[in-house]
């Protein structure tokens, strides 16, 4: 990363800087977006390729990476902001972000797999639920259980802004 991509990364890891970037590419500059309610998040994506050819884990690490909670009607919904900085042109760049948000994306489906397993609820006659050897399960479909993912579970959004702070138009 270069000094100007250094500095521009520096100047929009502020809260304040963040929420107005977004603002503008978002809302044309419509103050939505509150740095109030933006809360940073880890930068490193860490995957594991499936497969049988599947070696080693994927990690790559986003320049910004924010949540940013939103409040309509008095519930919260949640939108995963990301920038990326660049001070040259990067021609693959569609290709590196979408690596990045599908990496979140696969990373979301993977914790809910894993909730299923974990998760116990308080319900006893709740149609979903089933004990077997004295463990209270979650039944899924044929088709869940094979995604790992339920038809009712939500992702949370993934934007990503390219930000170029480089010299060529």
């Amino acid at each position: 990363m270069g000094a100007l991509d250094t500095e521009a990364k520096k100047f929009l890891g502020k809260k304040e800087a963040f929420a107005d970037a977004f603002n503008f590419l978002l809302y044309d500059g419509e103050p939505i977006l509150n740095p109030t309610n933006l809360h940073e998040m880890d930068t490193s994506q860490i995957t594991v390729p499936y497969g049988n050819n599947a070696h080693l884990p994927v990690q790559k690490y986003r320049d910004l990476l924010r949540i940013w909670e939103a409040k309509t009607d008095g519930k919260a919904i949640y939108v995963i902001l990301g920038a990326e900085i660049q001070g040259n042109v990067h021609y693959a760049m569609p290709i590196k972000n979408g690596l990045y948000d599908w990496i979140g994306y696969s990373n979301q489906v993977e914790e809910a797999r894993k909730s299923f397993k974990k998760k116990k609820r308080l319900h006893k006659n709740d149609a979903e639920l089933y004990a077997e050897d004295g463990i209270l399960k979650i039944k899924l479909t044929s088709d869940e259980f094979l995604s790992g993912f339920r038809k009712s579970d939500k992702l949370v959004p993934i934007i990503t802004a390219v930000i170029y702070v480089g010299a060529d138009p």
